[in-house]
C-alpha cells in the first residue's frame, strides 16, 4: 500500500538523478510504501533513458512522466509527497501523525 509519493522534477539531469534513485531505494521502509514520480521537463540528455533503466532494474514503483509538472503530481495516488532530501524517519513521522 503506497504511503508516500516521492517527486523528482528533471531537465537534463543525467550527472545526479542515479544518486537521487539510489537516495530513494535506500529509505528503510517497505518498498511498496513508496512510489516514485519522476517528471521530466525536455531533458535533451540522457535522463529519461537513465530513469526508466534505473527504474525497471530495481523495480520501482511510480513512473516518468513528461514535460508538465503539474502532471506528476497529478499523478500522486496519496496525500505525502517527499522531496528526496527528507529521510524515512521524517516522512514516517509525518504519516505517523495522522494514522496513515
Amino acid at each position: 500500500m503506497t504511503k508516500a509519493s516521492i517527486v523528482i522534477l528533471t531537465r537534463n539531469s543525467e550527472d545526479w538523478l542515479i544518486d537521487v534513485l539510489e537516495s530513494v531505494g535506500a529509505q528503510t521502509c517497505p518498498r511498496d510504501w513508496l512510489e516514485t514520480i519522476i517528471v521530466d521537463q525536455g531533458s535533451t540528455d540522457a535522463t529519461t533513458a537513465l530513469a526508466r533503466f534505473y527504474m525497471a532494474r530495481h523495480r520501482m514503483r511510480g513512473g516518468l512522466h513528461a514535460a508538465d509538472p503539474a502532471m506528476g503530481l497529478a499523478g500522486c495516488n496519496k496525500r505525502w509527497l517527499a522531496n528526496s532530501r527528507w529521510g524515512w524517519d521524517s516522512i514516517h513521522k509525518i504519516a505517523g501523525t495522522f494514522g496513515t
